[in-house]
């Protein structure tokens, strides 16, 4: 990804920054592990707040 193209990513992110295969590697850790033993059918978004839509401008 261009690093132009990656910047607008991250500014418009919620989080302030785009995702990192990391990120997804820790949700996929959690599943092997006793503190999902009572997660059933779920699917899990990983996806740092895509879907909350745009993040609001802090200036006014």
């Amino acid at each position: 990804m261009p690093c132009q193209q990656k910047r607008r990513l991250a500014t418009s992110s919620h989080l302030g920054r785009v995702g990192a295969a990391a990120d997804i590697a820790d949700a996929v850790a959690f599943f092997t592990t006793p503190d999902s033993r009572w997660v059933t059918g779920q699917v899990l978004e990983v996806n740092g707040g895509l879907y909350l839509g745009p993040r609001a401008s802090l200036h006014h």
